[in-house]
């Protein structure tokens, strides 16, 4: 069965279920060794065409514009964790049927199905008509989720990115993903997640951007000949992609977000040159903690920034900062690229979690979940439920 018909498929068994399943049911993603070969093409392997100034727009970086958002209900973030398998690879079952047309990631000698809940858990939901309520991410979400989940949709919106997205690109997507939910402010109520990016891209902190936006145009153009894709969606979404193809957990990202129709208030961005507390004090102002800012700052493992393969999700970023603490600042600018991922190593709170994902980076993969969904989330205003 190809790709085109599977999707037909799924989505006759959605519009034909008077009980679909809300979309705050977590689907467990099965995992299995790496089998070379796929039936469809991903776009994961990097091809040798690639733009002249690639390299550069990679090593802009993302972490000016880290990213903050309002608390998150803690259970949900747990029940995430719990049937996401929270970032751990290995266990799980796939069904054979799946893998004749199941869109897979190729990377450190393993594949990853994404999507067997295709044929194990849809029909569960569908015939005992399971719901689950999904909170709000913040108390300053004007609308509800649609609490409805809609595989058709975001099994499209992952394959079209796949075509497009390769490993050299994915720091590019998170620094965006950073940039557009990095606005958001707790006490003002405003910024968030919400695609206002695509305003902002002039702004000077978001220098470099407009190629990822560029790369997400492509995809946003054929989704949107299926069904209309917001650009706060599609954004959130490329993210959990470019972490996963780059060997990082597979996140799941509710879709239903609603784009801002003008930009967010400038100057909410995290600066490379701030110190810890400074950092401490802007992400505070946003809802997160200082773990949280932490874990999120492990994403500059990915780039050219000097944390080990700029092109592997995992935890060297905080075994680079834990082994260079007592270098000179030169030796550290030549090491480490941002002075605020510096900041971090000096500062006792911070390098306490900085011990804890050098040492686990299971650890690192479930908390950066958890940490990622709470940023998607951020401040967002979800499409009204009919």
């Amino acid at each position: 069965m190809d790709m085109v018909s599977t999707l037909a498929a799924v989505r006759c068994c959605f519009n034909s279920s008077s009980s679909v399943a809300h979309a705050a049911v977590p689907v467990k993603i099965a995992r299995v060794p790496l089998s070379i070969g796929s039936n469809i093409s991903t776009g994961v392997v990097e091809t040798a065409e690639e733009d002249d100034d690639e390299e550069k727009y990679d090593r802009d970086g993302w972490f000016e514009n880290q990213i903050v958002v309002a608390d998150t209900n803690k259970k949900w973030r747990t029940s995430i964790n719990e049937h996401s398998g929270g970032g751990k690879r290995g266990g799980g079952e796939v069904n054979d049927a799946c893998s004749d047309y199941v869109n897979s990631s190729v990377f450190n000698g393993r594949r990853v199905f994404m999507y067997s809940m295709l044929t194990s858990t849809i029909p569960i939901l569908l015939s005992h008509g399971a719901h689950a309520s999904i909170p709000p991410t913040s108390p300053l979400t004007e609308r509800q989720p649609s609490q409805q989940i809609d595989t058709f949709q975001t099994l499209t919106i992952r394959t079209e990115i796949r075509k497009v997205l390769t490993k050299l690109k994915s720091a590019g997507i998170l620094r965006l993903v950073f940039h557009d939910a990095g606005t958001f402010d707790l006490k003002e109520k405003k910024g968030g997640m919400n695609g206002s990016i695509i305003y902002e891209l002039e702004r000077p902190e978001n220098v470099g951007l407009s190629k990822s936006v560029k790369v997400l145009e492509k995809v946003k153009d054929e989704v949107d000949k299926l069904f209309p894709v917001s650009w706060a969606d599609l954004i959130a979404v490329a993210g959990s992609e470019a972490v996963f193809i780059c060997g990082g957990p597979f996140i799941p990202v509710q879709i239903g977000r609603d784009d801002a129709r003008s930009t967010d208030p400038s100057g909410k961005l995290p600066l490379e040159s701030f110190d810890a507390s400074a950092l401490k004090k802007c992400f505070m102002e946003k809802g997160f903690s200082t773990q949280e800012l932490v874990v999120l700052s492990g994403a500059h493992t990915l780039g050219t920034k000097g944390f080990g393969n700029p092109f592997v999700f995992d935890n060297s970023y905080f075994k680079i900062l834990l082994e260079k603490p007592s270098a000179s600042p030169s030796e550290m600018l030549s090491m480490i690229g941002l002075p605020s991922d510096r900041a971090l190593s000096m500062d006792e709170n911070c390098l306490r979690w900085i011990k804890i994902y050098a040492d686990d980076q299971m650890r690192f993969f479930d908390d950066f979940t958890n940490a990622y969904t709470k940023l998607v989330n951020s401040g967002t205003l979800w499409k009204k439920t009919e």
